[in-house]
């Protein structure tokens, strides 16, 4: 029988300490890249944390896999406690686990917020859950917490390590002890850490931006909006059960999905047989805006974006629908927001029905792309469109029923 070895072997030290660089790495980044604003430097962290994350993960699972199939080193556990013996048993379970918890519930919260993941923006992983605000501020929430006890367990691995070399003078840390290699590598990751945290944190700590309020008269302001009159001869009401007002924009390789939950018809006019007398007015509430996470919506909604207090309305209006076969039809129309109005174009497929009471009903989907510096959504550094992509595509599903 082969005696067992003395010290891990090659790749086990590898990952152990590689492993331990990217901890204390991420833990940094996560501290200092959420009291940062909505900007180019926070979206370049939360990339290079959830890069990290998805590889520590990774790591995690090759880890485990080499330890059930490589022999364990041999130690004299004579000097140690049985408590403490049983105490360091249960704290390896305990990383382990956290070491597959922490990356693992940070992918379902960007899956929860709507935010993709693409690891090195090559490859594109699933979705882990659909997408969810309540769920993802759980997620959020739990991440947090399991971070934070993750870092504990960390210390406490620490603390018994010297404990064991210094106290009781067992050579538990020659199994595992670094060379140069290692060490530079730890050094680099607290250094980088350390520096950004230190510098966002505390030297050049970012001001405050103002909590955005729930929306508590959401349910008033809809009845509101369909009570409007529609200025058409004759009337018609969305129905928001069946209707969505969706947008996705891309941030580097990354789609995040977002939608406005208050808009209303006050123009609609269609009869497929005359198209070309057809005619459409949509109003869209900004400040309804939701994706998902609040300190993007409060920057969305402030100047330098939407400027939802100086135009609060996004408004798209199209006369004539050419076309295109299998109810298809393109609308040469007019998008104004922020004040600015530039021709837009979209692609619809209209299908006239009835509501199950024997209503009027028209279903429309289709898409559009707009270019959101057209109309000066997202200046300074948002300009550029480097990190986020200028074409910002909408999906619009809107089911309309004309009471009678």
């Amino acid at each position: 029988m082969t005696p067992a070895p003395l010290t891990y072997n090659w790749l086990a030290r590898q990952l152990h300490w590689i492993m331990a660089a990217l901890v204390f790495l991420m833990f940094l980044l996560g501290l200092t890249m959420t009291v940062l604003p909505l900007s180019s430097t926070r979206l370049e962290m939360i990339t290079w944390h959830k890069w990290l994350g998805i590889s520590l993960l990774a790591m995690a699972v090759l880890r485990l896999i080499w330890r059930v199939v490589t022999p364990h080193p041999n130690l004299d556990n004579s000097a140690t406690p049985p408590l403490m013996e049983k105490a360091a048993k249960a704290g390896h379970i305990a990383l382990y686990l956290l070491l597959f918890a922490v990356p693992l519930i940070g992918w379902m919260y960007s899956s929860a917020a709507g935010f993709e993941v693409i690891l090195f923006e090559i490859f594109r992983l699933p979705d882990l859950v659909s997408k969810d605000k309540i769920l993802a501020d759980q997620l959020a929430l739990l991440h947090e917490v399991a971070a934070w006890s993750l870092m504990a367990l960390v210390a406490g691995h620490i603390f018994a390590v010297l404990i064991h070399h210094l106290l009781y003078k067992d050579p538990v840390i020659k199994r595992m002890r670094p060379n140069k290699s290692h060490l530079l590598i730890l050094g680099v990751a607290l250094a980088v850490g350390l520096s950004l945290f230190l510098n966002y944190r505390l030297i050049n700590p970012p001001a405050e931006l103002p909590v955005k309020a729930e929306d508590s008269g959401a349910a008033e302001k809809l009845a509101k909006t369909e009570a409007a009159p529609e200025n058409t001869a004759a009337t018609w009401k969305i129905d928001h059960t069946a209707s969505q007002l969706e947008f996705t924009a891309t941030q580097k390789s990354a789609a995040t999905k977002g939608s406005f939950k208050l808009y209303k018809l006050t123009r609609l006019h269609f009869d497929p047989i005359s198209p070309e007398a057809a005619e459409v007015k949509l109003e869209v509430d900004i400040s309804t805006l939701q994706l998902g996470n609040t300190l993007i919506e409060q920057t969305l909604l402030a100047k330098g974006w939407f400027d939802v207090k100086t135009h609060p309305k996004a408004i798209y209006q199209a006369k004539g629908f050419t076309p295109q076969g299998d109810n298809r039809y393109q609308l040469e129309g007019n998008l104004t927001i922020n004040g600015i109005t530039k021709p837009q174009l979209v692609e619809l497929t209209i299908v006239p029905g009835e509501s199950e009471v024997g209503q009027p009903r028209l279903t429309a989907e289709g898409t559009a792309e707009i270019s959101r510096t057209s109309f000066n959504i997202g200046e300074g550094e948002w300009a550029s469109t480097d990190t986020l992509k200028d074409e910002v595509t909408l999906k619009i599903k809107v089911t309309a029923i004309k009471p009678q």
